[in-house]
C-alpha cells in the first residue's frame, strides 16, 4: 500500500501478505469504523502515561503547545528555555558541543485530519501533558548548526 521507508509514519501493507488486496481492506474497515476514534486510539498512550511510563514524539517547528499557560509554537518556546551543554557530536564531519533544553508543555490543540481529499473537521480530545525537549548543536560562535525538538 506504501511505497516509504518502513520506519516512517503512515498507512503499510499488511506483513507477509503477496497481494495489497488484504491491506486495502483492513484499512478500509478500520477508518470507516465509527467506533474507532481519537480518543480510543490514545487509551494505550494514556495507560503508559499513568503507569509512568515516557514515550517520545518528533514535533515540527511549528504546533501550538501551551507553555506557561500560553499558546505558543514549539520554536517559540525554544528560545525562551536556558540550554545545558550536552556533550560533542560530530556534525558535517566537524565536532561541535550538543546543547539540550526541556520544558513541561500540554499539547491542547484539536487533532487535524488530513485535508487532502476535502475538508474535514477537527477531532477534539483531552490534553495531553508532554516535556518538550530541545537539542541543538552550535558552533564556536553559538551559531545554531541544527535544532531538533521532541
Amino acid at each position: 500500500m506504501n511505497a516509504s521507508e518502513s520506519l516512517s509514519a503512515g498507512l503499510k501493507a499488511l506483513p507477509n501478505k503477496t497481494s495489497s488486496v488484504a491491506s486495502t481492506q483492513a484499512a478500509w474497515r478500520f477508518y470507516s469504523n465509527d467506533s474507532v476514534n481519537l480518543s480510543k486510539l490514545q487509551e494505550p498512550l494514556r495507560g503508559l502515561e499513568k503507569l509512568g511510563s515516557l514515550w517520545l514524539v518528533r514535533v515540527k517547528d511549528d504546533p501550538a503547545l501551551e507553555f506557561k499557560g500560553v499558546s505558543m509554537k514549539a520554536k517559540a518556546i525554544a528560545q525562551e528555555l536556558t540550554f545545558s551543554k550536552s556533550r560533542q557530536v560530530i556534525y558535517h564531519g566537524k565536532k561541535y558541543w550538543q546543547w539540550v533544553a526541556q520544558a513541561d508543555v500540554t499539547l491542547a490543540r484539536d487533532a487535524k485530519p488530513s485535508q487532502k481529499k476535502g475538508e474535514k473537521p477537527a477531532i477534539s480530545s483531552d490534553p495531553v501533558s508532554a516535556k518538550l525537549v530541545v537539542s541543538r548543536v552550535l558552533d564556536e560562535n553559538g551559531e545554531v548548526l541544527a535544532q531538533g525538538l521532541l
